[in-house]
């Protein structure tokens, strides 16, 4: 299965994972990404991050707090890492680095 996300032009004030604001207001209806045969609209992945946003606040996850995220690409570790970003809360790592090299993200970054 290929996913892919489209990112266009600038991104808005909170850095690369504020896409879902600064799209969804001109394109709500445009594709975010495509997993498989099931596609994501910009509104829709606003809706799904906002969720995932809230149910982190909810658990006492915020801004101080630090979620690191380690997954292959899916349409729902868009949702979650967007949405912990809404709260200042994720450290993307990348599910290709060996345990050892796992390690030093997680511990630089207090997760």
């Amino acid at each position: 299965m290929t996913l892919r996300i489209h990112i266009l032009g600038p991104l808005g004030s909170q850095g690369t994972y504020a896409a879902t604001d600064t799209h969804r207001g001109p394109r709500p209806g445009s594709i975010s990404n495509i997993s498989g045969a099931h596609t994501t609209t910009w509104e829709q992945l606003d809706v799904a991050d906002n969720r995932a946003a809230n149910g982190s606040q909810n658990l006492g996850i915020g801004p101080a707090s630090r979620v690191a995220l380690l997954g292959k690409n899916f349409s729902r570790w868009f949702e979650i890492l967007f949405g912990a970003n809404k709260v200042s809360a994720v450290i993307p790592v990348n599910w290709r680095l060996a345990a050892l090299e796992v390690r030093h993200p997680i511990k630089d970054s207090e997760s």
